[in-house]
């Protein structure tokens, strides 16, 4: 064990394992392939701290255990950084609660912890690696806005344009990719 409050325990055929704990509670996971975690968790911590435009926040979603199924909501104010998990025995409407537990974070910790794991992950499968065992793409630059957020910088944004007369005539937002290659190098 590491000792953070975010733990990697296992990626494997389809299955991604570990678990999330504050000084009080562990709560632990076992998704499976039919939802994409990774991408989901992350997708939800960046809209909890309000880093993702509203109209793509998404602080809920579900996980496969099959045939149970838990249901992350993620939430945060100033300091930290909630994580509510529960799981019902399956997806059907009247379900019944196997689970319900939440875990609350200082939010830089969290952070720290979280980036730190997820490096650790990298270095430990690469991105083929992972994608060979988790049979989808890592959620690289989800990954990267978190990064950058637990360093205390703001170099990883949307906030360029690509000109319309460089898009067949439509305006697109840009990131500043040589700023996005540097926070890979620090890996």
């Amino acid at each position: 064990m590491n000792g953070r409050c975010f733990q990697v325990w296992q990626i494997s055929a389809g299955w991604f394992k570990g678990c999330i704990a504050d000084a009080q509670t562990k709560i632990l996971f076992d998704n499976s392939w039919m939802t994409n975690f990774p991408d989901d968790l992350m997708l939800a911590i960046l809209c909890a701290l309000g880093k993702l435009p509203d109209e793509r926040n998404k602080t809920v979603f579900y996980t496969e255990l099959e045939p149970a199924r838990a249901k992350w909501a993620l939430s945060a104010d100033d300091e930290t950084l909630s994580v509510h998990v529960t799981v019902y025995e399956d997806d059907s409407p009247t379900a019944e609660v196997l689970s319900d537990q939440t875990a609350v974070f200082d939010k830089n910790i969290f952070l720290r912890d979280f980036t730190a794991e997820m490096d650790d992950v990298l270095q430990r499968f690469g991105l083929l690696g992972y994608r060979s065992e988790w049979d989808a793409e890592f959620p690289l630059s989800l990954y990267l806005k978190i990064r950058d957020l637990a360093a205390g910088q703001q170099t990883v944004s949307c906030d360029d344009e690509v000109p319309a007369a460089d898009n067949m005539g439509v305006e697109a937002v840009r990131s500043d990719f040589a700023a996005e290659r540097r926070l890979l190098d620090s890996i």
